[in-house]
């Protein structure tokens, strides 16, 4: 696995397009699942989905001319080469660029739809508007996050499989900021409610990130020794040890901490401090999926 800065950088650009992704399901299944109405949480809850779609809008960008850049290999002026970049443009990794931007390009779009107030949590015709514009943009996402690379060669049923993986990941990472803040700014019965809620959906999201995770791993490594002896199984298999934490941290949330919230007044602290800790666990998961696209494939597998 080598580390050229113009990996070091694409990895960081897809980071930043895995997070505002993240955000972007995440937060709006916030809004439309777990019914959060109070004024503090709408303001808070629009800026990070803004902040983190402009993000990762901008870090699509990015990553199409770092990848011009790297290719051109004559420095950072390179990442502006007419030539290459009508040729990458013409590929499978200018198509992803341009679902991806037209993605998260209808994702501001439908914000901007839910910008008034009375509106944004109302229901109504551009409720409807903006729900219909959010379920292209991550028809668009998903789409763009199959398509290219060692996964573009993957057949139908191990594409929809990946498709549904990444939203189930998305789904969950998106949804612990908002968790957290909850945290800090609902009274406990609200608080409880809203936990109570998560964890249900969540119950059927684990089973759907187990069997497809399951699934397309099959799909991508020719036998099990490949999890340890090739660079590829062994990053995915650290990327599984920490999806396994999350999901054990999970289930002490769900039997331990959200049946105390109701019990004790320092247990909305004790939640957040956990919801931290998940945070941190989902940052690597998505750290580790950037560099596993950029720098490894299953092309090392044996």
């Amino acid at each position: 696995m080598e580390l050229s800065l113009w990996a070091l950088m694409l990895v960081i650009c897809k980071l930043g397009i895995y997070l505002g992704f993240s955000a972007a399901v995440g937060g709006v299944n916030t809004v439309f699942i777990f019914g959060i109405n109070a004024n503090s949480l709408r303001q808070s809850l629009n800026r990070y989905l803004w902040i983190s779609i402009v993000v990762a809008l901008l870090a699509t960008g990015l990553a199409f001319v770092v990848q011009i850049g790297a290719l051109a290999e004559t420095g950072f002026g390179g990442m502006w080469n007419p030539l290459l970049r009508t040729i990458l443009w013409g590929s499978a990794v200018g198509e992803s660029t341009l679902w991806r931007g037209l993605g998260f390009a209808l994702m501001l779009v439908a914000m901007a739809a839910f910008r008034a107030p009375k509106n944004f949590y109302g229901a109504g015709f551009l409720r409807l508007l903006a729900f219909t514009l959010w379920l292209v943009a991550l028809y668009l996402l998903g789409f763009s996050f199959v398509n290219i690379g060692h996964t573009a060669e993957l057949h139908l049923w191990a594409k929809l499989a990946l498709s549904l993986h990444v939203v189930a990941i998305a789904w969950w990472m998106g949804t612990l900021w908002p968790l957290w803040f909850s945290c800090k700014k609902l009274d406990r019965g609200h608080l409880h409610s809203i936990m109570q809620r998560f964890g249900r959906l969540a119950q059927f999201n684990v089973a759907l990130l187990i069997t497809v995770g399951i699934f397309v791993a099959t799909q991508l490594l020719n036998s099990v020794s490949a999890l340890w002896l090739t660079e590829y199984g062994q990053i995915l298999s650290a990327k599984l040890i920490v999806v396994t934490t999350i999901l054990l941290l999970a289930l002490y949330h769900k039997l331990r901490l959200v049946p105390g919230l109701l019990l004790q007044s320092e247990y909305p602290d004790r939640l957040a401090r956990s919801i931290q800790i998940e945070m941190v666990l989902g940052f690597i998961i998505l750290l580790t999926t950037a560099v596993l696209t950029t720098l490894v494939g299953p092309s090392h597998v044996a």
